[in-house]
């Protein structure tokens, strides 16, 4: 999504590696093992610098605020939609339009929780011996996102 809009600009990316211990995804493919932008081990890092507390699980994708370290939200579904709709100054010229306004009722309601957590559980159960799959991790800022997911 960030390539097809045209984000790589503002939004850089970092890729955890390929395991996930019991603590956190890590950045163990990257020199040292650190994130070479937010200059971290691990993505619990930047959740701990939101929230000292912590205690969910630490996911992925994620966008982080690069000045602060900070993760700004974890919520998938929500960042697509902010990526969509609250980034558009910052897409690529001929960047497709992929939350158009008549049809936001039908694509909310295919995208609708139930969908997520079926996709969710397809994943899990393709995915043996991970939690998770392995996804990227995005770094950036916008004052429009939405913030950290409740609940």
């Amino acid at each position: 999504m960030r390539r097809l809009l045209g984000l790589q600009a503002v939004l850089s990316i970092g890729f955890c590696g390929p395991v996930h211990d019991v603590r956190s995804w890590t950045f163990d493919l990257d020199p040292g093992g650190v994130d070479p932008v937010l200059k971290i081990p691990r993505l619990q890092d930047a959740y701990f610098a939101r929230f000292s507390n912590y205690s969910k699980g630490i996911t992925v994708p994620a966008i982080v605020d690069v000045p602060t370290g900070q993760v700004i939200t974890n919520d998938f579904a929500q960042m697509t939609l902010d990526l969509s709709i609250q980034w558009r100054q910052y897409h690529r010229e001929g960047a497709p339009e992929l939350y158009p306004e008549p049809l936001r009722a039908e694509i909310d309601e295919v995208l609708s929780a139930s969908t997520q957590r079926s996709i969710t559980v397809f994943v899990d159960a393709v995915s043996p011996g991970r939690r998770r799959p392995t996804t990227g991790r995005m770094t950036g800022y916008s004052p429009h996102l939405t913030g950290f997911p409740k609940g």
